[in-house]
């Protein structure tokens, strides 16, 4: 579903519209998480958009460096290891100082919120060196 994604609409839309579906579905969780077959879909919702999203910033990476892609793609792996060992480590804090699981989501949905703002920074950032080499 990722890739053909990406083949239909790009990587930067896929991107988007992946990380905004998991922003709104922790949003709602931290809402409705509390009825258990709402909390368990909108689990669902969020892993699969997460895996959508994969072979989009995989395919972004490799456009943006094609001569080292092996290079930038191992450095996404490693990047994605330290996010997940770092929400890991901020999730035992915040429970620990809370004693509840209620602000996961609000926590895990304003990393995401950071994330789109660094994928738009990214892309507008792209899309001016695409204008300035076209224009000259």
């Amino acid at each position: 579903m990722g890739g053909y994604s990406v083949d239909r609409f790009g990587p930067g839309r896929v991107i988007m519209i992946s990380i905004i579906v998991q922003a709104a579905s922790l949003l709602f969780l931290s809402i409705f998480g509390h009825i258990m077959i709402v909390g368990i879909l909108l689990i669902g919702i969020m892993m699969m958009s997460l895996f959508v999203g994969i072979p989009a910033v995989q395919s972004y990476f490799i456009q943006k460096a094609p001569s080292s892609s092996n290079l930038v793609l191992s450095i996404n792996t490693s990047v994605v290891h330290l996010g997940l060992a770092a929400g890991a480590g901020t999730g035992g804090i915040l429970v620990e100082t809370s004693s509840t699981l209620s602000f996961h989501p609000l926590l895990a949905s304003s990393m995401i919120v950071l994330a789109m703002i660094a994928a738009v920074i990214s892309m507008r950032e792209s899309r001016k060196k695409r204008i300035s080499y076209l224009a000259s």
